[in-house]
């Protein structure tokens, strides 16, 4: 082992909340300790108690248990403080003890007078990390500490593990030529390959093969492409099928499930589901065949990706004939959404025929009641008439007007209903007159 690092893993696990909004996860401290590992450097971490609670809390289960086993199966490393005890001042005594650095972006502000280096505004002993949403973890006082976050917790978990039990050997290690010069680096040649040894671990070619997409990509603000899996046949086959579902400009890298031949974000290049650059990348680390393995048939079948690897011609002739598929499912697509159309255009005139026939049913019910209170209304009139009649022949006798009153209250109440009903059915007139 080179080095040894603290890390203040509570911290480290609060990184997370730069992609998910206060959420905390081991998926960052396992990220800072496989690439610690890998490179020949060793880690002791300390936890708060309120680690495992806040992950019970999120209902991350899994990710509680690892660290309250941690201690145990992996003694000599993992430390969690007591009660409400905070884990910065453990931290500090075991890095001032042995002279070790520290991972964390704490700055300890309560604690400088008892550790004047703390004070030191250009220590090194003081490593801070950036989370980006992107996924890309940096720690600049480490000369390989631009990483890419291991979001797989189960393959995290496994690396993790193997590290521990078996160290890479100092042959094995991962250099420095390895990782990015700058932030606009380019991807090696296309014709280069990495010679690695035998007993070389897919994660880490996996995690090599992301690393140089994601720097690849970077320069052109796009989203990641993914490159993960259980396995390199997983991950590779896990590409393809993204490859399936979604286009990628070959001159801004813009990223669409929308066919189109040309890119509608920069309308300079054309729309490909097979970038020959980012295949380069995984052909170039492509884990080389055993050679106890028999020869390959020459008249086997071949997965398309090996075809495309071998021969990029018949790749394009690949990708045209891919091309020419989607235009046919585009076509099957307008056929489609017309077809819906025309229904939709169907059931608007159907609604609106039997809304016509519905305020037909209700005018003909009001001519009717019309009908019926004009009749009323003319039988008051004529019994009115006989009333004053009546009252004119018998008014040296007595006087009836209390009768003619009665008639006149009621004629007027049967004029004001007849004026309503004759109001509602003008309106059912001009509805049903109204145009489509």
């Amino acid at each position: 082992m080179n080095k040894k690092f603290v890390i203040d893993g509570t911290n480290v696990c609060w990184w997370y909340a730069n992609i998910r909004k206060d959420q905390l996860s081991i998926a960052p401290l396992l990220t800072v300790l496989i690439a610690l590992l890998e490179n020949g450097d060793d880690f002791y971490c300390v936890f708060d108690a309120s680690t495992v609670h806040d992950l019970k809390k999120q209902g991350k289960e899994i990710e509680k248990a690892f660290i309250d086993a941690s201690p145990e199966k992996y003694p000599g490393r993992f430390f969690i403080v007591t009660g409400s005890t905070r884990a910065d001042g453990a931290v500090l005594h075991h890095a001032d003890h042995y002279g070790d650095r520290i991972i964390t972006n704490d700055i300890f502000k309560d604690y400088r007078d008892k550790y004047p280096w703390l004070k030191d505004p250009h220590t090194d002993r003081l490593i801070q990390g950036n989370l980006q949403p992107s996924g890309i973890l940096t720690m600049d006082k480490l000369s390989y500490g631009r990483l890419e976050l291991i979001d797989d917790l189960d393959a995290a978990t496994s690396r993790f593990d193997h590290l521990i039990r078996f160290p890479p050997k100092a042959d094995q290690q991962v250099g420095e030529d390895e990782q990015p010069a700058g932030r606009f680096q380019e991807a090696r040649s296309a014709g280069e390959r990495i010679q690695d040894d035998e007993d070389e671990n897919e994660q880490t070619l996996i995690r090599k093969v992301r690393n140089e997409i994601n720097r690849f990509l970077e320069p052109y603000d796009t989203e990641r492409v993914p490159f993960k899996g259980s396995s390199w046949d997983v991950a590779v086959k896990g590409l393809r099928v993204f490859f399936d579902r979604n286009n990628i400009c070959t001159h801004c890298y813009y990223i669409s499930a929308i066919y189109d031949d040309r890119c509608l974000a920069c309308n300079k290049g054309r729309m490909t589901d097979y970038p020959e650059e980012i295949w380069d990348i995984v052909e170039k680390y492509a884990p080389l065949p055993d050679e106890d393995d028999p020869p390959p048939d020459e008249d086997a079948f071949m997965p398309d990706d090996k075809i495309r690897w071998i021969d990029k011609k018949a790749g394009r002739f690949e990708q045209i004939f891919r091309s020419n598929l989607n235009k046919a499912n585009l076509g099957k697509l307008i056929w489609v959404l017309s077809g819906i159309f025309l229904i939709m255009l169907f059931s608007m005139k159907v609604s609106d025929l039997l809304s016509k026939r519905a305020l037909q049913k209700e005018l003909s019910a009001a001519t009717i009641e019309l009908g019926h209170h004009t009749s009323q209304l003319q039988k008051t009139e004529e019994k009115l008439r006989e009333a004053k009649k009546e009252q004119g022949l018998l008014k040296t006798v007595f006087n009836d007007s209390e009768k003619v009153d009665k008639l006149e209250k009621e004629r007027k109440r049967l004029r004001e209903l007849k004026a309503q009903m004759e109001d509602k059915v003008e309106k059912l007139r001009e509805r049903i007159r109204a145009p489509d």
